[in-house]
């Protein structure tokens, strides 16, 4: 038995591979499915059906396709020489990022998660590697790493990732399991280098306010819906402190994403999250230097 196998529940990343494939015109991902197991498939569809939420596949899938379209942009700028995703759980956006962009070989990819998780995600990826490009596939490194602990440490990113000068970081779906001020250390260490990107999607201080459903839910996620404790919103200061380490960021609502990304496909497709009352209206946000 894995060590994540002896923690009860299910975590959210199980759920999320699941989701993250469900649209593959926005989110370009049809694999990470396979890495969520038969209890994390069960529990996505039981989530739908419990809080009539039908919607949150489309969300999660947005999320998705923004993370790999900014990715690419900034790759293709010349300015990076690496990505490093934190949290990456069962997601294989870095491999989808690096399947794009081939002409860019001197790029170097790093996945990073809690021990167990890592250990976890090897064992789960090798198990469908023959679906796999093994070229790409063995360029993309892994490494432990517990985001609250270094926080509690005061360590520097910089330290920790020694070979990485020029990053691209990607927090996909974490910064709301963190606390306020871990969020503010990574806000600050992600911005310290001379040249950098993050790009993540948050959740606002007024999303109980703005969403009917999100208010309905929220109250269950802490109890046992997910493996893991939520912990942080984003207020005014958070985000400014955000803007403060990078000379350009851009700062979308899950709508203006969606369009985004519904407005690059032929024919275009039709925006579905018009009502935030009907979905999680998360916000996803690019700073660069």
């Amino acid at each position: 038995m894995t060590a994540l196998e002896k923690q009860e529940g299910v975590s959210s990343a199980e759920i999320t591979a699941v989701y993250r494939c469900a649209v593959p015109e926005l989110s370009q991902d049809k694999l990470s499915e396979k890495l969520s197991s038969a209890a994390g498939r069960q529990r996505a569809a039981a989530f739908i059906t419990k809080y009539n939420y039908p919607l949150v596949s489309r969300k999660i899938s947005v999320c998705a396709g923004y993370f790999l379209s900014e990715a690419t942009r900034l790759i293709a700028s010349g300015k990076y020489d690496s990505c490093i995703s934190f949290a990456s759980g069962f997601s294989l956006l870095l491999y989808n990022i690096a399947v794009k962009n081939l002409a860019y070989n001197n790029i170097q990819y790093l996945d990073t998660d809690l021990p167990h998780m890592i250990e976890e995600r090897e064992r789960r990826i090798n198990t469908i590697s023959h679906t796999l490009d093994q070229q790409v596939i063995k360029n993309i490194y892994t490494k432990a790493f517990d985001i609250e602990k270094a926080y509690q440490k005061n360590q520097r990113l910089k330290d920790i990732f020694p070979n990485y000068h020029k990053p691209i970081f990607i927090a996909d779906g974490v910064s709301y399991f963190l606390s306020s001020g871990c969020v503010d250390w990574l806000i600050e260490q992600m911005g310290s280098y001379t040249q950098s990107a993050t790009m993540l999607y948050y959740w606002p201080e007024n999303m109980p306010h703005i969403s009917s459903l999100f208010a309905r839910v929220f109250s269950d996620l802490n109890k046992g819906m997910i493996l893991e404790t939520l912990k942080s919103f984003w207020d005014q200061s958070t985000i400014a402190k955000f803007r403060s380490q990078f000379s350009h960021t851009a700062d979308y609502s899950l709508k203006e994403a969606e369009q985004i990304l519904a407005w690059e496909k032929t024919p275009v497709l039709e925006s579905l999250l018009t009502d935030p009352n009907q979905y999680f209206p998360v916000r996803l946000i690019t700073g660069e230097k």
